[in-house]
């Protein structure tokens, strides 16, 4: 199949567009800047030089290219999420997440796209109650906190005009980790548990989903020759509270066990949100993704990935 890749000089496409080339599809991925096209050549794929922002161009873009397929994972994480204010530092993804995801999404839609395929995210789910998630798909916070209010809508905003057009799917990946993420060997983040400047939180009781990068693309390969459409949670086996993954992620890169402070002292730092994701954040779970979509994830837990997968 004809595949437009939106978002292709990313990390997830580093993976997925060499993938899904070996499968036999030709792909056309987007990119601001020569460099962009020179990575994307080497990756096998046919470069479109596209402001994304641009809904005139991506209009047309899709129509030189007509594509089977539109894949979109466009982010702009010029550094890892905040989470004292996560949508101060989440301002140009959330852009993307609503105008530009509604401009490209009417122009595939108009052009006859029979499959839509959009990033989202795992973690941020409100089930009354649960560690894990149950729901299939799991429930969005309902009311998140302040810092968060504006990301987890623009999540929202993506979710429901996806699956609303014919062929849509959402790919709710876990937290990535792996070479070239931020909790990947020299991501920023991994330094910052080095130098033990995340601490546990509370009791660390809130629960993370992870999903290796190579998985995350891997979902986006079988996405796009699968048949089911939907929300799916990408991630792995093994959801994990707090105050379990971040000491074993320490251990696995030689760092000191990670310090241990009280909400009450964390809570200035970090904020409400943060304060959420330390004590009572939900985990996800891949069942639907695995039924409908085939997806295996090959790091199976981050409790292995973590000492063979955060690159090199």
């Amino acid at each position: 199949m004809r595949i437009f890749f939106a978002g292709a000089t990313g990390v997830i496409a580093r993976h997925a567009v060499p993938e899904l080339v070996r499968g036999g599809h030709e792909v056309y991925g987007s990119s601001r800047s020569w460099l962009g096209e020179a990575k994307l050549r080497r990756l096998g794929a046919h470069p479109v030089t596209l402001d994304a922002t641009d809904a005139d161009a991506v209009r047309d873009a899709l129509r030189g290219v007509r594509p089977d397929v539109v894949v979109n994972m466009l982010t702009d994480l010029k550094s890892p999420p905040g989470f004292r204010d996560l949508d101060g530092t989440m301002v140009g993804t959330n852009h993307l997440r609503t105008v530009v995801t509604d401009s490209l999404l009417t122009a595939a839609v108009d052009l006859g796209v029979r499959r839509y395929i959009a990033q989202s995210f795992a973690g941020w789910f409100s089930e009354p109650g649960a560690v894990v998630a149950q729901g299939e798909p799991a429930n969005l916070l309902v009311d998140p906190p302040r810092a968060a209010t504006r990301t987890v809508g623009a999540l929202r905003h993506l979710e429901s005009a996806v699956i609303a057009a014919p062929g849509g799917v959402v790919l709710r990946f876990g937290v990535l980790y792996g070479e070239r993420t931020s909790l990947g060997t020299y991501g920023r983040t991994l330094e910052e548990v080095k130098r033990r400047r995340i601490p546990v939180v509370g009791g660390g009781q809130g629960v993370w989903s992870f999903c290796h990068v190579e998985d995350a693309a891997h979902a986006v390969a079988l996405a796009v020759d699968s048949e089911p459409a939907g929300l799916f949670e990408i991630v792995d086996h093994e959801p994990a509270p707090v105050h379990q993954w971040l000491p074993e992620l320490a251990r696995a890169v030689g760092a000191k066990a990670p310090r241990h402070v009280p909400a009450w002292l964390a809570r200035p730092f970090i904020g409400d949100f943060g304060i959420h994701l330390m004590t009572t954040a939900q985990g996800a779970s891949n069942d639907l993704a695995a039924r409908e979509l085939g997806f295996k994830p090959r790091h199976e837990t981050w409790s292995e990935g973590f000492h063979t997968g955060l690159g090199g």
